[in-house]
């Protein structure tokens, strides 16, 4: 199969069969890495050795042929246990089946994370002096595992910082969620995103002193794929007190496709807009300067600059993940 698919079907199809299921005789809803057979693979330390050990080659296997493969199916075992717990919130509970999924899922993002996978990858990444983090090495028959060395997961292209993010923002929604059912409902609410809080302290413990919220930008507004669109008859006063614009609009409706199948000519058609409207600020930023007499280079002028053009100032990057053109990292 790695050798007779391209690597752009091959992912596709893969992922389906691993994660999401309705593929290969894997059931809708449920990929092979979440085994339904409760007596071969009970909910116990046991039954999650005994599916790594049935699904761990296949996966090496993936990963040596097809660059990539990793960093995909990491953010796709992150996307289910993110929607899962997204469900469950909705519903108030959670039921078996969930509770199972949240399990095996949790299990394999815990082993892609770890030393254990990425040596199994490549000897080169393995640790020559006997611990890892201050651990022991792993034993390869236990599910106590030992967490990766941040260098090694980059080289994997894993989208550490864009994950960590992520988790941060569903964890505070889950808090404001909390603040307003407390209103309404007596007692303490179920804690329906465990699973993505103990992912989220492996996040912070493999980047230990390195986390940056946002990737360093200062108040970020990332992308919330749950936010309405800005409607086409929006208020007159609510148009000349944001920056909603023409161009700005159009590419928002553009943007869902973009996490489907897009064109050439699309992607050169909201890359086009970027342009214009980059030239645009380029020009009221140049206008500005003339009419100031100012330095460009002082924090006081080019916070004025953004006021003015609607776009933030530039600012040094501090640190970046890995994305394929047209997609974001941290998401499928």
């Amino acid at each position: 199969f790695v050798r007779t698919v391209s690597p752009q079907e091959g992912h596709t199809v893969a992922v389906r069969f691993l994660v999401w299921g309705g593929v290969g005789g894997a059931p809708s809803g449920r990929g092979v890495l979440i085994p339904g057979s409760e007596k071969a693979f009970p909910a116990t330390p046991q039954g999650i050795s005994k599916c790594w050990e049935r699904y761990s080659p296949l996966i090496h296997s993936i990963c040596r042929a097809w660059p990539g493969f990793c960093s995909t199916l990491l953010v796709h075992l992150v996307d289910f246990v993110l929607s899962i717990e997204d469900h469950n919130t909705v519903e108030g509970f959670i039921d078996a089946a969930s509770a199972r999924k949240l399990l095996f899922l949790s299990a394999w993002i815990r082993l892609m994370l770890s030393q254990r996978f990425v040596v199994a990858l490549d000897d080169a990444f393995s640790i020559r002096h006997g611990s890892v983090n201050g651990h022991r090495k792993d034993n390869s028959s236990s599910t106590e595992l030992n967490l990766a060395e941040m260098d090694h997961l980059q080289r994997l292209g894993y989208p550490v910082y864009s994950l960590l993010d992520r988790f941060r923002r569903h964890l505070e929604q889950q808090s404001n969620d909390n603040v307003r059912s407390s209103k309404t409902t007596a007692g303490p609410t179920e804690d329906l995103r465990k699973t993505s809080r103990d992912i989220l302290q492996s996040l912070q413990e493999i980047l230990g002193s390195r986390q940056i919220h946002g990737f360093g930008y200062p108040g970020i507004q990332l992308l919330e794929t749950n936010k309405k669109e800005i409607p086409e008859s929006i208020p007159l006063e609510e148009k000349e007190n944001s920056t909603y614009t023409p161009q700005s609009n159009a590419r928002q409706k553009a943007m869902p496709q973009a996490s489907g199948h897009m064109s050439l000519d699309e992607i050169e058609a909201l890359l086009s807009d970027d342009d214009e409207e980059r030239e645009e600020s380029r020009a009221q930023v140049s206008a500005k300067c003339v009419n100031d007499d100012s330095d460009l280079a002082t924090t006081e002028t080019n916070n004025r600059i953004a006021t003015t053009s609607g776009r933030p100032s530039w600012i040094r990057c501090k640190v970046w993940d890995p994305c394929a053109i047209g997609s974001l990292p941290g998401f499928p």
